[in-house]
């Protein structure tokens, strides 16, 4: 895998947010998963970060999402603070992780042999 590191703020002071991160992604039908989430939701988001939290942890592999649905919840997202999801091929071969760690900087690893992954993560690099 090859890591990529970037702020989680731009220059400017504004935050980098997950959905600015996935909407740099192509995801050509990979599965995802969300592994792990503590943050905060819009103050008009349905989503409670406590039940989100519980129903990781209470997952033996995360929570299986599709595209769009992590696309909608991205949305719904104010603020992430410690967040992972997993990205997987057809054959379950693991190929991208996004990562915000503690608010303070993004951490996108990609599979090397995978030219789509390296393609996202790269476009994710540049978002500061």
């Amino acid at each position: 895998m090859i890591e990529f590191r970037i702020p989680a703020f731009r220059a400017g002071g504004e935050m980098v947010s997950l959905s600015d991160v996935l909407r740099e992604v192509r995801p050509r039908g990979w599965s995802w998963r969300l592994l792990n989430f503590e943050g905060t939701f819009k103050t008009d988001s349905n989503l409670n970060a406590l039940d989100l939290e519980q129903r990781i942890r209470a997952s033996v592999e995360g929570l299986s999402c599709s595209w769009d649905r992590l696309l909608h919840f991205s949305d719904d997202v104010d603020q992430p603070i410690d967040v992972s999801l997993v990205a997987s091929d057809g054959i379950g071969r693991c190929v991208l992780v996004i990562e915000v760690r503690d608010t303070t900087y993004w951490r996108i690893l990609a599979e090397q042999s995978d030219a789509n992954s390296i393609e996202s993560a790269t476009r994710i690099s540049r978002l500061v």
